[in-house]
């Protein structure tokens, strides 16, 4: 993350993306262990999540993580028949640090 604006406030990002189809029918959870550093009360990262499909983003959801203690933080999603694409990052907004970890993506476990 730098301290620089470039066209506007840019997050400092990491994602994955992966092939939707064996997921088809399931609920999916994205977890990881994160913490930051923030330097204004603006900084903040965000542990988020999102699924495409034909007609473009059918899903898209975020968890915000603010503290600069280690915790554990998830989001999840029913991912649709039509899924074609599924996301997973985390973005960290505003100056300072972010740190992540045992960064896991898998069926909900409170699925039936």
């Amino acid at each position: 993350r730098t301290d620089e604006n470039w066209f506007g406030e840019t997050p400092g990002e990491i994602e994955q993306r992966i092939d939707a189809l064996r997921w088809r029918g399931q609920r999916v959870t994205l977890e990881a262990s994160a913490r930051i550093e923030a330097v204004t009360a603006a900084s903040r990262g965000y542990l988020w999540l999102e699924v495409t499909g034909p007609g473009g983003t059918t899903f898209y959801r975020y968890e915000p993580i603010t503290s600069h203690e280690w915790g554990e933080h998830e989001t999840s999603a029913d991912i649709p028949d039509d899924a074609e694409e599924i996301r997973g990052g985390f973005a960290f907004v505003g100056p300072g640090q972010a740190w992540l970890d045992a960064v896991s993506l898998g069926p909900d476990r409170r699925s039936p």
